[in-house]
Order: structure tokens, then sequence, then C-alpha cells
């Protein structure tokens, strides 16, 4: 089996674009109109596969799908942003995980989703997937990470092949940070968002909540802070890395996901920990301008030049 640049672990999903929707009041009607409606694929782990293969890279993904019609039309999607698919688990006793999501006038949005479907609890083999240079677990709390046996051996195999580790979170209401307790000392790479990690830490401040996923055994944490950008914490040293404040969005749609692919990209490309987060918020930037996760990045090229627009300006 051959070696890969990135292995993407998690949730493949299809997304329902819906825009220009007015849900302030019932329907008179039997229907009502909406100004576009598209579909695409989504989930953590897709969405950054596809987009790290849209940078350059050999990626493989690693999910659970039903076999039916959305679990092929997954496939067949990341096949043709390049991604390998060799790992991806089909199950003829499940569905494929669908989402709807409105998004809002100011680019913000909120999800129907059809719920999780047994296809996504796969159980992770890393073993035999012929290693990564980079393992990306996307995410903690979602399946297949949803106990602390699976979060622990999957990240504890990804790190004994020789990997650096990334992982990101999806918090539910009732998630705990001890449930993690075992896995995040083999993370090299932790990007919680901000409301994520005070939920999970209990603290409001950054270096404090840096501070405690530091202390659990995390070498780097990235807290993704929005339109703010980031700040970056590890053991040396801590930085605020602000974003590009001067694009709008139109659709913040999975932003959070390039934001993860821009960063291991920059990892790749030999960039320092702030740097990488610098480029991936050019990346989630890019995104942003496009409706859907992986519209808006289409190359490495497309994002170097959007940066160096924006330096110019």
């Amino acid at each position: 089996m051959k070696k890969s640049e990135i292995l993407c672990i998690g949730i493949a999903c299809a997304d329902v674009l819906l825009k220009g929707v007015d849900f302030s009041s019932g329907f008179k009607d039997e229907s009502k109109p909406a100004e576009s409606v598209g579909i695409d694929v989504g989930g953590d782990a897709a969405n950054e596969a596809i987009i790290l293969a849209r940078l350059g890279h050999d990626v493989q993904l690693m999910c659970g799908l039903g076999k039916d019609a959305v679990g092929d039309l997954i496939v067949n999607a990341v096949r043709s942003a390049g991604v390998r698919t060799d790992h991806a688990v089909r199950s003829d006793k499940s569905g494929t995980a669908i989402n709807v999501i409105v998004i809002h006038p100011d680019g913000q949005r909120n999800f129907i989703n059809s719920g999780v479907p047994k296809a996504a609890y796969m159980i992770p083999r890393i073993e035999n997937t012929g290693g990564a240079e980079v393992v990306s677990l996307a995410s903690f709390f979602l399946p297949p990470f949803t106990t602390a046996d699976i979060c622990e051996k999957t990240a504890m195999a990804a790190k004994q092949t020789g990997a650096i580790v990334c992982a990101d979170v999806v918090v539910q209401p009732d998630s705990e940070l001890g449930m993690l307790s075992g896995a995040l000392p083999y993370v090299d790479y932790f990007f919680p968002n901000r409301a994520e990690a005070e939920q999970l830490t209990g603290k409001t401040a950054l270096p404090e909540i840096a501070d405690v996923f530091l202390s659990m055994g995390v070498k780097n944490v990235i807290i993704k802070t929005g339109k703010e950008g980031c700040y970056l914490k590890n053991a040396a040293a801590e930085s605020y890395i602000p974003t590009y404040e001067s694009v709008k969005p139109l659709d913040t749609t999975g932003a959070g996901d390039n934001f993860a692919a821009g960063f291991i990209s920059g990892i790749l490309q030999g960039k320092t920990p702030e740097q990488s987060a610098r480029y991936a918020c050019g990346v989630a930037t890019v995104s942003t301008q496009s409706f859907g996760a992986t519209a808006g990045v289409k190359s490495r090229e497309q994002v170097r030049e959007f940066i160096d627009n924006i330096k110019g300006e």
C-alpha cells in the first residue's frame, strides 16, 4: 500500500445548500422560493481532504458511508478532486448522512441534519493504510471519534507510525474534555474554535484555554477565533494571528475545515507554525468567497495570489 502525505479520518456527508429562503414565516402555499439550491460534499474529513488535494497534496480519506446513491455521489466527488478513497468503508445496512445548510444574508448559517447513520461509526484501521506523513482526526466528538477508547487508540496508532497528528473538534452539548485525556498527548496540532475551547475548558482567556490543552499533552494549540483569525500557543511561544478582515464572507460553511487544511498544507510546505496559521487564514478566507465548503479553494496558486494581492493593497 502506497504511503500518502495525509490521511483524513472522520465524517463525510452530502450538503444541501439553501440560500435566500424566508424562514421568518410559515408556508402559505406548498412551496417557498429560494435564491439558490445546491448540493455538495461536506463533513469535516471530506472537506479537509478535498481542499488538501487542491492544495497539491496526496490525500487518503477514511470515512463510513452507506451503499446508497448519496454515498456514491460523495465517493465520485472526492475522487474527482484527487482524493484516494481506498479506505472509505461502505455499509449496506445504513444510509449516508445529509445536512441541509441554510445560508443567511451575512454569510452565517444554520443546519438541519438527518442524524448520524450507523455507517459513520466505522473503526479506523490506520495499520492497513500504508501510513501517512500527517494523520488528521476530523473531528473529536463526531463519529467515529465518540468514545475515549477510539480517540486514544486512533491517535496513538497514528503517532506510532511516525505521523504528525492533527485534530479538530465539534463539541456537543454533553461533550467533556476528560474523554480526550488519553488522546491529546499524541496530538501535535489541535484546532478547536474559541466557543468549543471555552466550553471544554471552562476558561475564557485564550492563553488560559491553551494552557489547559498544553497541560494535557498537546504540542501546539491553535484556537480559531473567526473573523479575528486565530491564537497559537506552544511551550516556546504564543502568537495572535489576524485574518484578512477586509474581505467580507459570502458563506462561512466549512471555513474551519479549510483552515485546518491550510494549516496542514503549510506545515508540509515547510512553514513554521506561525506561518502555517497565517496561510490557513488565507485558505479559510478564500473558502468564504463561494457558497459551500469546498467550492472556493481551487489551487495552491490561487491562494498564493489571493494572499499576495491582499498584501499589496
